[in-house]
């Protein structure tokens, strides 16, 4: 057991091949990358290299942003044994900071299309909407604030 005194939370612990380190850990050393982290709610991805998680490889990712307008990657969305439903990609405006991106399943009509809002949107009878991501907007020009999903969209039965 460690002296209370003696103990730096900072300092390198040592771990054995094979060993996991504690969660505490891993997130203290992914802060301390600074920049090159992108945070995605509860999961965190770190970059490699100045690289990192290639958001144009995936469903609905975004495939780049041009000055406020952000290009998503067309994706699925899957209804349980219904036929899925595609939904094309498109060029989103971000209007506002903060402004949330997100894929709006029109559930008597059966279609799914993108939108754009300021709050984060609410499902009603008639849509189920699923979050994408949020965006930060300074002197006109958007980037990507957080992850809230990743992949195609699975809707739960009781919307399907």
């Amino acid at each position: 057991m460690r002296n209370k005194e003696s103990y730096d939370p900072t300092a390198p612990a040592h771990v054995r091949p094979g060993q996991r380190l504690p969660a505490a850990t891993v997130n203290r050393i992914i802060d301390a990358l600074g920049p090159r982290t992108i945070r995605t709610g509860p999961m965190r991805y770190r970059a490699l290299g100045g690289g990192g998680l290639d958001l144009s490889k995936v469903i609905f990712g975004i495939i780049h942003i041009v000055v406020n307008v952000v290009t998503i990657k067309a994706g699925i969305i899957v209804r349980g044994k219904r036929p899925k439903i595609d939904v094309a990609g498109a060029d989103v405006t971000i209007a506002a900071d903060h402004d949330y991106l997100y894929c709006d399943y029109n559930i008597s009509g059966g279609t799914g299309s993108f939108g754009v809002n300021t709050a984060y949107p609410t499902n009603t009878i008639d849509h189920y909407y699923q979050v994408l991501y949020q965006f930060r907007l300074a002197s006109g020009v958007a980037s990507l604030e957080m992850i809230h999903h990743m992949g195609e969209i699975r809707i739960p039965s009781m919307y399907a």
